[in-house]
């Protein structure tokens, strides 16, 4: 709705006449708010009703002769009539654009759950194996005791050439190497994991990121046509309501 419109609506062609303040004042009554009506439109309204007071029209008029004029009532009926129509058809365009639009967004919806899932599993898994990596450090303080141990046994046995010592030295060798090796090799495992899975939590991060934003954009461009449609249902209202009278 715009002060076009009402221009038209009013039947205005350049003079503001008896029948155009007829009809102007017939619109502000039945449009008042303490009435129902749309506080929009009513405002509009009142802009036409202060431009044609201070004769300063902002309207550019059609010049037709007033026998043209189809009016009824001192309403152009077949303005509105055209306009009726033509936002009905627009409404039902613009409500097959709003349904599309709620069923990308919720697909969209259900893919940022997925990879929110993904992206919450794999932090777990994370986080999981930097306890594991905790608890390895254990083994690591238990390799260094064993190996003072080692080196004592060593010691005592030089000393004391026996052969026993030196038996239980090759033992404990044996052992922390074995011990060692383990350690090297479970850290070695956790350490590739966590490069291999850290890059796959950082790309779902990434892609959730984007989905996000489309969703943010998206979910803005509904408001807006939300919005949209409750003004053209106003208007269409504001026209079936004249064409009743």
């Amino acid at each position: 709705m715009n002060k076009d419109s009402i221009y038209r609506i009013i039947g205005y062609h350049g003079e503001y006449s008896d029948s155009v303040k007829k009809a102007l004042k017939k619109l502000l009554k039945e449009n008042h708010p303490d009435r129902n009506g749309n506080v929009e439109i009513f405002k509009i309204i009142n802009e036409v009703k202060n431009e044609l007071e201070t004769d300063k029209v902002s309207f550019q008029y059609a010049k037709v002769k007033n026998n043209e004029v189809n009016t009824y009532s001192d309403i152009d009926i077949d303005y509105c009539q055209k306009m009726s129509e033509k936002i009905k058809k627009d409404l039902n365009s613009l409500e097959r654009k709003i349904v599309s639009k709620k069923e990308e967004l919720k697909e969209i919806n259900n893919k940022y759950r997925m990879l929110y899932e993904n992206s919450f599993e794999e932090q777990k898994y994370l986080i999981n194996n930097n306890k594991a990596a905790l608890s390895l450090k254990k083994i690591k303080t238990r390799s260094i005791l064993l190996l003072i141990i080692i080196t004592i046994i060593f010691i005592v046995a030089i000393i004391n050439n026996n052969l026993l010592l030196f038996s239980l030295f090759g033992l404990m060798c044996f052992i922390f190497i074995f011990i060692i090796i383990k350690y090297f090799n479970i850290m070695n495992s956790i350490a590739k994991n966590n490069e291999k899975n850290l890059n796959k939590y950082v790309k779902i991060t990434s892609k959730l990121h984007f989905i996000m934003e489309k969703r943010d954009s998206l979910s803005i461009e509904l408001w807006n046509l939300e919005r949209e449609k409750t003004s053209m249902e106003n208007d269409l209202r504001f026209y079936s309501n004249l064409l009743k009278k």
